[in-house]
């Protein structure tokens, strides 16, 4: 019996010692032996084993490339990056009991790269067509990858970027590519970018001066870039001719350069047989470079010679509601309205009106047609911002701004407003303890606003307003004689540089400024007071805003 017993014990230990479970490690890859790869994939193994995983291993060749430690065990391996042709991946797995298996596949990376790089790059665009960014993205490498030299693919790699959202790439290939060719896409795209970057989302965390200098950067490059395309499709048109006149105007009116425009002009603008073509925008030049009493005089020649079109009827009614004459400016908008009641000019036209006589329901009104008629110009989403911003709706008003700037980088007026809301802010007692902060950033939209204009009274107006209220008493004089030398019309030009010299001890010199801005507009003006800076702001705020209408199209 002890025998048997001895037996026993030893049978026992065996089975304990050597359990029936037993099996090896067994590694279950995504891939197998002889695949073929292409783009980004994530690799994903499953191991099967007696005792459990501590972590498993990727190695390309004899490269180490990602450890992971739990299931299901993953690998990105981007191929665009890898060299073409075979490729070898060893997965290695260790338990905790010590023991480890290995597994190596054999694979080839084909991206096809032998169907060129106009094949890939098609590819990207159609990607990027239908908003597919990340594909769109892997394309566009491989079209890169096919020729290292090539600038579209750089461009289409830089767009699709953008609209993932990736924008350190996005800047990164969009100034690689307007470095190899400096031209008007490239520039634009790169202007874009940029824009984009100005309205990224930052961490709370992040020190709200130094985001403030960021935001003012990205936008002043974007603004540069833009101003840099235009310049370079000017300088394409060539020598001003008889045949390009109308549209190289265009494009200096689309530069912010209207004194050119106003010039080039001219010498097709017959006053007797008036060409409605030229005329509509020689009124519009002069309107957007303040030569106000110059738009009417031309209105009123059209109206003698021939007849108003749509958008001439829609200037001569801005202008009229630009002088708050608004019983002649509805007369002309019904004018403008029978002649062509579909015209962007003539919808915006009226929205200015509304915006002039504060008329909130009027502006909304106008921006629900306009929308409404998929008319998308930067000029809706800006009396859109306006009135978001009116009515205390502060972060649909940035998102309609953006939507503005976004898509015209030199929108002044956009600007303009964003730094008024600012200093209104800033000036608002509910916003005290931010008050410095808000004095800055109406000065940073205002310093864009003459960015995008140079010669911009409006930009200088509202910027000398805005040092005067910092107690930067000489410099914001020197800003109001710079306003009112730039906007010889502008009646709150003057007003500000009356409380500008006030404020810098100079009493008599701020009665003389009184009164010419008195003579400039006499209703509201004529017999006052100087003004205090706080007053002077006021009124700029009421009344300091050129009208804001689409320009003459075809």
């Amino acid at each position: 019996m002890k025998l048997k017993n001895a037996s026993f014990a030893l049978c026992l230990l065996a089975a304990v010692s050597t359990p029936a479970f037993a099996r090896d490690i067994v590694i279950n890859s995504s891939l197998k032996n002889g695949d073929r790869l292409s783009g980004v994939l994530e690799i994903s193994v499953t191991v099967d084993a007696p005792v459990s995983i501590n972590q498993v291993e990727f190695y390309v060749g004899d490269q180490l490339r990602e450890t992971d430690r739990s299931t299901p065990y993953t690998m990105k391996l981007d191929t665009i990056a890898e060299k073409e042709g075979p490729l070898t991946l060893v997965i290695a797995a260790y338990a905790s009991d010590g023991s480890s298996k290995k597994v190596t596949l054999n694979l080839t990376v084909d991206n096809q790269l032998k169907k060129g790089s106009a094949y890939h790059l098609a590819n990207a665009n159609t990607f990027l067509n239908n908003s597919k960014f990340y594909d769109a993205i892997n394309a566009a490498r491989i079209a890169l990858k096919a020729d290292e030299d090539s600038v579209p693919a750089r461009i289409t790699l830089a767009r699709a970027y953008l609209g993932a959202g990736i924008l350190d790439e996005a800047q990164k290939w969009s100034e690689d590519a307007m470095v190899m060719d400096e031209n008007p896409d490239t520039c634009d795209l790169v202007a874009a970018v940029h824009m984009e970057r100005a309205f990224k989302f930052v961490p709370s965390s992040t020190d709200k001066n130094q985001l403030l200098k960021q935001t003012f950067d990205d936008f002043s490059a974007a603004i540069a870039n833009k101003h840099k395309a235009m310049q370079l499709r000017i300088k394409a048109m060539g020598a001003e001719t008889d045949a390009n006149r109308i549209k190289l105007a265009d494009l200096y009116i689309a530069n912010n350069e209207f004194s050119t425009a106003i010039r080039i002009l001219k010498k097709a603008y017959n006053e007797f047989e008036p060409d409605a073509a030229v005329a509509d925008r020689l009124m519009f030049a002069c309107m957007r470079s303040g030569r106000m009493m110059e738009a009417t005089a031309i209105s009123e020649n059209v109206q003698k010679r021939s007849a108003r079109d749509a958008v001439m009827w829609a200037l001569t009614s801005a202008g009229y509601a630009y002088y708050r004459n608004y019983d002649k400016a509805a007369d002309a908008l019904k004018q403008a309205i029978l002649s062509d009641s579909e015209s962007p000019s003539v919808m915006t036209a009226a929205a200015f009106t509304a915006v002039r006589k504060n008329d909130s329901k009027a502006i909304a009104s106008q921006i629900t047609q306009l929308l409404s008629k998929n008319i998308t110009d930067p000029e809706v989403y800006y009396y859109l911002s306006l009135l978001q911003f009116w009515t205390g709706d502060f972060i649909s008003s940035r998102e309609n701004f953006r939507k503005a700037v976004i898509q015209n980088p030199l929108f002044t007026d956009a600007y303009l407003q964003r730094g008024y809301d600012a200093l209104n802010q800033a000036l608002t007692p509910a916003f005290a303890s931010d008050k410095e902060y808000l004095l800055q950033m109406a000065y940073d939209y205002m310093e864009l606003a003459r960015l995008a204009k140079p010669d911009s009274a409006e930009a200088l107006n509202g910027l000398a307003l805005v040092l005067l209220n910092q107690d930067k008493d000489k410099e914001g004089l020197d800003m109001a004689e710079a306003a009112a030398k730039a906007g010889p019309e502008y009646p709150w030009a003057y007003f500000t540089l009356a409380a500008a010299r006030n404020k810098n001890k100079d009493a008599s010199g701020a009665v003389k400024m009184v009164d010419v801005a008195g003579k400039l507009d006499e209703k509201m003006l004529s017999g006052r007071g100087i003004p205090t800076v706080y007053e002077a702001w006021v009124y700029t705020l009421r009344q300091g805003r050129l009208p804001v209408v689409i320009a003459p199209r075809g």
